[in-house]
């Protein structure tokens, strides 16, 4: 792979502060949602964890979309699929695809940093 072509690729100790670093600023409603993913996750409702969090990616978008710019709106997408996978983590669900999904799209934009964070995280999990 390539020296890293954005210099401003964010390079956090944790992944938990990828998401809000690149642009996805989770709203009240979202963090509301991602509550009762969680809550519905916990109590093996795995029908209403799957909507809910369907529910939460629309509304994710949303906020991505946000971006007119297309460097800042990739990085959000990147951080809301980051964000999902972290829910999906809390909830005690698989979430390497959506690591590998944003692993994959950072490759793709040459954020070379951010697809050695996500590797990482892969890696350890």
């Amino acid at each position: 792979m390539e020296h890293d072509k954005n210099p401003e690729a964010p390079k956090p100790t944790e992944i938990q502060d990828l998401p809000e670093l690149l642009g996805f600023i989770e709203t009240p409603e979202l963090g509301q949602l991602r509550d009762k993913v969680i809550q519905a996750a916990t109590a093996g409702d795995n029908e209403k964890r799957i909507e809910l969090l369907t529910r939460y990616e629309l509304l994710g978008q949303v906020v991505v979309d946000q971006y007119s710019e297309r460097e800042q709106y990739v990085k959000a997408q990147i951080g809301m699929t980051i964000q999902t996978g972290l829910i999906r983590r809390t909830a005690g669900v698989d979430y390497r695809k959506d690591l590998e999904d944003a692993s994959e799209h950072a490759w793709q934009e040459r954020l070379d940093n951010l697809v050695a964070i996500l590797d990482e995280a892969i890696e350890n999990k």
